[in-house]
């Protein structure tokens, strides 16, 4: 689904469906978003939560809500995708870095590969 820049000022969202959804600079100021709305792997780019009932668990199903402007009056930030993603050239990708996301895919180049 696709709903940039949409406005849903006051707007009741009882178990709305944004699963997946662009939602990119939407207004959700003063929705009742009830936490039955659904934002699992939603882009929630500079979106306005100002006023709404979200939770945080919703929040954190979205890929990302960096510059959402959040119920608490601050801005959300990108999530990383490592934990503990310092590099160490001396050890595979693999066996040092943690992936925060289960569902994240590391790609790993082979020598041949001619952007190597």
């Amino acid at each position: 689904m696709r709903c940039i820049n949409a406005n849903f000022q006051h707007v009741n969202l009882h178990k709305a469906n944004f699963v997946c959804a662009n939602a990119r600079e939407t207004i959700f100021m003063n929705a009742n978003l009830l936490s039955t709305a659904k934002f699992v792997g939603s882009n929630l780019c500079m979106v306005t939560f100002m006023d709404t009932d979200i939770s945080i668990d919703q929040l954190h199903s979205a890929v990302s809500i960096q510059d959402a402007k959040l119920p608490s009056g601050m801005l959300g930030t990108a999530s990383s995708l490592l934990i503990h993603g310092n590099s160490d050239c001396k050890q595979s990708v693999e066996n040092i870095w943690k992936l925060s996301d289960s569902e994240s895919i590391i790609t790993v180049p082979s020598n041949n590969d001619k952007f190597h």
